[in-house]
């Protein structure tokens, strides 16, 4: 049975539903909140919850300054009810003046689900590698603090049954449009995931739980009111509190080059080949190298990013001893490694080699520069379905099959595309932070990019002081 569809493509319009609480000496910038109005059927979580929340947000704002409970916050506060992602898309597309005034957000999406029937865990999805932020450490620390602020205390602890983590960027919602390395807004995403009801008319009232509502609400109004109101004070302490994890994140990464020396050496498959294991133990220790190398480069630029708050020779001052506990972190991890590592080949009689031989296609992307020449978000379904020869479609789309990270990959690749870092850097950016990017695929996709001319690949002899 086939049915006749009478469709077109016109021009048209989206409504965004927007308000501000206007700001006091800092009226200019803005701090913003953000939740999505779509899914015409019935979605309690999905997104009704959110959009419910952010609407309590506001009106408790708003009551605690008319009551003169809380004094006027200095920044703006800006509220924004969008049809997903279209909805922001349009925003930042019509008001590109906007971009420039808005100093951090939070978007809440599904943040009602009643755990236990949902099967839900509330996630901070963080800002991308890319656009390294204190806002991620921030964030989750108030998460943290929930538990104290909700949960009964026994005399063995805080009895909490609310479980909650924090993940690399997935994107999939509003936030992502805010964190593209065209805009660079840093903006963290709450979310309730996964939801056994998500996408299905069973996402009904019932499976709302106001003590979760009740919970995020908090983390997301104290957040945005410390946020509304940070100076030089909470820009000193958001550098602490990202410099304190930051190093705990550099020295897991040591921890793990170590764990991953020690258990290659009991590794079967080189029990009677030790130039292989030799070989190999390189090749782990080059990994981690890499890796600790981009970490140090994200903390660091996560501490820098307090500045978007405050400024003054203190905070500069501040900013820099940090800087210095990262750079001393990075030299013991270093160390660390290197010293497990001759001690390894040495109780193994083992003969390290130098250098690794590099690849042809390692050679061609240290030699590359790849530079976006678009604005935005990519759309899979506009670029690579309707424009990717079908050779290359098929291909893409296998390669989301095999690898459940692919698409995130890809995103991160081009966000990271500045015309400055080499394609072989970057890949080593977007593994330490996704897992690894095989650069045959890397070569393959921007290589389909640059014949649809939005990609522009340069040779590495034609920029100045590439930096990663």
């Amino acid at each position: 049975l086939h049915a006749k569809v009478d469709a077109r493509l016109f021009s048209s319009k989206l409504d965004v539903v927007t308000a501000t609480i206007q700001g006091s000496s800092r009226k200019n910038e803005e701090v913003f909140l953000i939740s999505h109005l779509c899914h015409p059927r019935t979605s309690a979580n999905d997104n009704a919850s959110g959009s419910g929340l952010l609407l309590e947000i506001a009106r408790t704002i708003q009551t605690l300054i008319s009551s003169g409970r809380i004094a006027r916050p200095k920044r703006t506060i800006r509220f924004l009810w969008v049809p997903e992602t279209y909805g922001t898309t349009a925003l930042l597309y019509s008001h590109p003046e906007l971009i420039s005034k808005l100093v951090a957000g939070i978007n809440l999406d599904m943040v009602g689900e009643d755990q236990e029937i949902c099967k839900s865990i509330l996630v901070l999805d963080k800002t991308p590698d890319s656009l390294p932020s204190y806002l991620n450490d921030f964030v989750f620390d108030l998460i943290e603090q929930s538990v104290k602020e909700f949960d009964p205390v026994t005399v063995f602890g805080f009895a909490s049954t609310f479980r909650f983590a924090e993940n690399a960027h997935t994107g999939g919602s509003d936030h992502d449009e805010f964190v593209d390395s065209t805009i660079k807004v840093p903006c963290v995403m709450l979310l309730q995931w996964p939801d056994t009801f998500y996408h299905s008319s069973m996402d009904t009232i019932d499976k709302v739980s106001s003590s979760s509502l009740r919970r995020i609400g908090w983390v997301a109004t104290v957040a945005i009111l410390t946020l509304a109101n940070a100076d030089v004070n909470e820009a000193i302490l958001f550098a602490n509190q990202t410099l304190q994890r930051g190093l705990l994140r550099i020295k897991k990464t040591g921890t793990e080059a170590v764990q991953a020396l020690f258990s290659t050496i009991t590794d079967s498959k080189f029990k009677r080949n030790l130039k292989e294991l030799s070989k190999s133990l390189l090749k782990i220790a080059k990994t981690y190298e890499d890796e600790l190398e981009h970490i140090v480069w994200r903390e660091e630029k996560a501490v820098k990013s307090v500045r978007r708050l405050a400024a003054g020779a203190d905070l500069d001052s501040f900013i820099a001893d940090c800087l210095k506990e990262i750079s001393m972190c990075k030299k013991q991890e270093h160390t660390k490694v290197e010293k497990v590592l001759s001690f390894i080949a040495r109780e193994n009689s083992l003969q390290i080699p130098e250098k690794l031989e590099e690849t042809e296609n390692e050679k061609k992307a240290k030699g590359m520069i790849p530079r976006r020449l678009f604005k935005g978000t990519l759309s899979t379904a506009d670029v690579i379905r309707k424009k990717f020869p079908e050779k290359e479609y098929e291909w893409y789309m296998e390669m989301t099959k095999k690898d459940i990270d692919f698409e995130k990959k890809v995103k991160e690749l081009l966000n990271f595309m500045d015309g400055k870092r080499t394609l072989n850097d970057i890949v080593k950016a977007v593994s330490t932070e996704y897992g690894e990017f095989k650069i045959e695929d890397a070569l393959r996709f921007i290589r389909n990019m640059e014949k649809l001319k939005l990609v522009l690949i340069s040779r590495k002899s034609l920029v100045k002081n590439p930096s990663c």
